[in-house]
């Protein structure tokens, strides 16, 4: 099974998302998006879908997401998305029926204090 490799990044100019393939270009980020065309991102904002969707079935998790998880025994825990090679990491929890998107780490750090 393949899957899209799709990903994210914040503007270089502003605080806009970009969705759409990450490559280089002259030395620098950008985001090529399908109808919108390519746009020069933040490197340090660029962040991979993880192939998860939320508790609604959209496609949302991507790397640097916060989420909020809650297990089948109702545990509640709001965790960073990272990738740890060879896959990404959304906390210790084996059995999980609900992710929630909350923010992410460059627009909104202090929810995982």
């Amino acid at each position: 099974m393949t899957r899209e490799i799709k990903c994210r990044a914040m503007g270089r100019d502003s605080d806009e998302w970009y969705y759409g393939y990450y490559a280089v270009l002259d030395g620098e980020a950008v985001i090529i998006t399908e109808k919108q065309g390519t746009f020069y991102v933040r490197p340090e904002t660029v962040g991979q879908y993880t192939g998860l969707k939320d508790k609604d079935g959209r496609e949302m998790i991507y790397e640097g997401d916060i989420v909020r998880r809650i297990s089948s025994d109702k545990t509640v825990e709001i965790v960073a998305v990272e990738y740890q090679a060879p896959r990404f990491n959304i906390g210790d929890f084996v059995s999980v029926y609900g992710y929630r998107v909350i923010g992410n780490i460059h627009e909104n750090p202090e929810l995982l204090k």
